[in-house]
């Protein structure tokens, strides 16, 4: 298996209106680096929950579904609302911006999904389930993203008997998506790893 960190959830189950054990084990697995953001981001969702709370139930009925942002639709928008996270204004410029946007997304999410979200634990079953060969690969500059994290644990939780942690230096979570300088190594890497595990007379696809 392949695993190529990507965005992760965050919120916070201190932060909500009620609290449980999905949004528990959430938390515990949250790395610590992005606590803060994490506490942020859980603040606006209770905020969003308490807006809902007190205007009523409209989708219940029949009214028009509610759709969030998941970011903002513009680095102007961004400016406007005095975000100055690195992360989050890259993550807008190569989302919303870049000729990398595609031109079906809507950057918009469903209300009434943060619930499942929040309680999902994408780790829960990794030891009993991710046995096969394990590739993870994460950027070395970290930032607020917490992929360095997920892949981390990833890595750490899997009961593989074959696996390997490759980080590329200088490389951020959104430069591992097309800058050929980050991207080249991790097929490296990739190409190696399939040879090995799936079929030893592939063709050399090194890009070195």
């Amino acid at each position: 298996m392949v695993f190529l960190a990507s965005a992760p959830v965050e919120a916070t189950r201190s932060a909500l209106p009620c609290q449980n054990a999905g949004s528990e084990r959430l938390e515990r697995s949250l790395p610590t680096t992005s606590a803060k953001r994490f506490a942020a981001c859980c603040q606006t969702i209770a905020k969003r929950w308490w807006t809902w709370r007190t205007s009523g139930p409209a989708e219940a009925l029949g009214g028009e579904q509610r759709r969030d942002p998941w970011i903002p639709d513009s680095l102007k928008e961004a400016e406007n609302v005095g975000i100055t996270d690195p992360d989050v204004l890259e993550a807008v410029r190569f989302y919303r911006e870049s000729q990398y946007r595609h031109p079906n997304s809507t950057n918009r999410l469903l209300f009434v999904s943060y619930g499942s979200m929040l309680s999902f634990d994408a780790s829960s079953l990794v030891p009993e389930l991710l046995t096969q060969p394990l590739q993870v690969i994460v950027g070395g500059r970290r930032g607020t993203t917490g992929q360095y994290e997920s892949g981390q644990r990833l890595f750490d939780l899997s009961s593989s008997s074959e696996k390997d942690f490759m980080v590329v230096e200088g490389a951020g979570h959104y430069d591992m998506y097309y800058k050929p300088e980050y991207v080249g190594k991790a097929i490296d890497r990739l190409a190696a790893f399939y040879a090995r595990n799936l079929n030893p007379n592939l063709p050399d696809i090194s890009l070195h």
